[in-house]
């Protein structure tokens, strides 16, 4: 049987800014995602997915923009 009981930590990873822009008809302006990434360290996600620099372009100046704010929580990027 299974304990309902949380014994450690419990970590949040959002990936609002990642996979939901993988959503068909969801596409992010540059300020929203800004927006979004301090809004999710705002309320205390540890880490929060970014995006794909690869895509190049508006991405890479979007997540070099949410990285260089300095929020209190980690960015993670996929290749």
């Amino acid at each position: 049987m299974l304990s309902s009981k949380i014994t450690g930590p419990v970590y949040i990873d959002d990936t609002t800014l990642r996979d939901g822009e993988q959503t068909a008809g969801v596409v992010f302006a540059n300020e929203e995602k800004l927006h979004i990434a301090r809004m999710l360290a705002r309320v205390g996600v540890q880490q929060i997915e970014v995006g794909i620099p690869a895509m190049g372009g508006d991405e890479k100046e979007t997540i070099k923009r949410i990285v260089g704010v300095g929020l209190p929580t980690s960015i993670l990027a996929w290749n």
